[in-house]
């Protein structure tokens, strides 16, 4: 009898782990999900703002405003699909509490819709991203290479006007001749 006490124990305690564990898994599996989705929603948030201010910087021809406003629509896109996940959420596990399977099931059809939605536009928003400001780095990089090489020829331009001339000035019958830069102003001899 003793025995048989000890088992039906141990059995309860190994339920009651599996329980315990279930929870646990579960638990961290729907956080993990919900972290996913609010971090993303932040990563989104932040871009479009930064896109957004900084818009008069970014836009230099019209394929650097088509994919700005591209990445921008798209970031938006993620942010409303985000917020609707965080409700269908909250949904589903009413539906699911409530024993409805068919209606749970029909929430889990949309939840993975969004799902994909969401990491298929913030994917291709963060590409065009990434592209516009490597356009903006190579483009800005060769304006200032033009800028730098147009600005040595510049100040070596005035070179010429640095070498001597000779002037010939004449006094008392004689003539002398001195070197001069242009840059300088001759010195009289008396």
């Amino acid at each position: 009898m003793q025995d048989s006490e000890d088992q039906k124990r141990a059995k309860d305690e190994l339920s009651q782990k599996h329980v315990a564990f279930y929870q646990t898994m579960l638990s961290a599996f729907i956080e993990s999900r919900n972290e996913f989705d609010k971090q993303l929603l932040t990563l989104s948030v932040a871009a479009l703002g930064f896109l957004l201010s900084s818009s008069d910087k970014l836009i230099s021809n019209s394929l650097s405003l088509f994919m700005l406003a591209l990445s921008s629509l798209l970031y938006l896109a993620t942010i409303i699909g985000l917020l609707r996940i965080l409700t269908l959420n909250a949904k589903y596990i009413e539906k699911e509490l409530r024993s409805d399977a068919e209606a749970a099931g029909e929430v889990t059809k949309t939840l993975d819709q969004n799902d994909k939605l969401v990491r298929w536009a913030f994917g291709i928003a963060l590409t065009l991203t990434v592209i516009l400001f490597l356009m903006i780095i190579f483009t800005e990089g060769d304006k200032k290479m033009n800028q730098t090489s147009e600005g040595q020829i510049r100040s070596l331009s005035g070179v010429g006007t640095l070498k001597p001339v000779p002037i010939t000035t004449t006094q008392a019958g004689e003539t002398t001749t001195q070197t001069t830069t242009t840059a300088e102003k001759p010195k009289e001899t008396k």
